[in-house]
């Protein structure tokens, strides 16, 4: 597997760079080290969500073993720094500004790279996320993926989101995939599985589709391995179809 990747890690930062030019982009905000990295010495973050989203790099590390793929991953716990959000609403130690310009700086490279190889129309970038509580609109029995585009305003080019979404529904998954007439399914609540910060930055400073991809608990718990690498090899064969169009 090395041999696919060029590797680094700067600043809490993993990257993981295929050495054979690729048309998707993996990031990891919220499953690096966990809360115990720093012990009690370091105060967490007061506001804002500091739960980890266990079990979702297993799953994008089975992806790229079958299907290699660029990936970014913040490895500071999201109780200290929130990868996720704008430098304003991340962290409130400033030692863990670098550790976030590193984590978008990293992946804007990351971007500006597969720009140079391929046309601009044919580049994705996933944020792998995952969810614990079923969203409000979700069907008897839950979503298993949810994608969020900020209703389609992060799919720059294209319909790699309802692509995604069908291939999913195809392998047995429950998906919802938002429409661009569907601005909230519960007007006055926030959507919080709606695409944050990450994709709509993407799309909007690189004019690259970016869908943020949430995966309920089920697929992520240690004792659903099974299931869990089921999905990874699902999402590496969508990636493999889309690197080979």
């Amino acid at each position: 597997m090395r041999d696919l990747f060029a590797v680094g890690v700067d600043q809490y930062v993993q990257t993981m760079t295929a050495r054979q030019p690729s048309r998707a982009l993996l990031t990891v905000p919220h499953d690096g080290a966990g809360e115990a990295l720093f012990g009690p010495f370091v105060p967490m973050r007061r506001t804002g969500c500091s739960a980890r989203d266990c079990g979702v790099w297993p799953i994008v590390r089975d992806v790229i073993v079958e299907q290699s793929v660029n990936v970014v991953r913040g490895l500071l716990p999201r109780c200290y720094v929130d990868y996720n959000r704008d430098a304003a609403e991340a962290y409130e130690m400033p030692q863990f500004a670098a550790s976030h310009a590193q984590y978008h700086g990293t992946i804007f490279a990351q971007v500006r790279q597969m720009q140079q190889w391929f046309d601009t129309k044919e580049l994705l970038v996933l944020d792998v996320h995952g969810f614990s509580n079923q969203p409000s609109y979700a069907p008897r029995g839950g979503y298993d993926i949810v994608l969020g585009t900020g209703n389609r305003r992060a799919v720059v080019h294209g319909e790699p989101d309802r692509a995604l979404a069908e291939h999913l529904r195809a392998c047995g998954y429950e998906v919802f995939l938002p429409e661009i007439t569907v601005q909230n399914p519960r007007p006055g609540h926030i959507d919080y599985l709606n695409g944050g910060y990450t994709v709509r930055r993407i799309a909007r400073e690189f004019g690259v589709s970016a869908i943020q991809i949430e995966i309920a608990r089920r697929f992520r718990r240690r004792d659903a391995a099974a299931v869990g690498t089921k999905l990874s090899a699902d999402l590496a064969a969508f990636l493999k179809e889309y690197n080979q169009k």
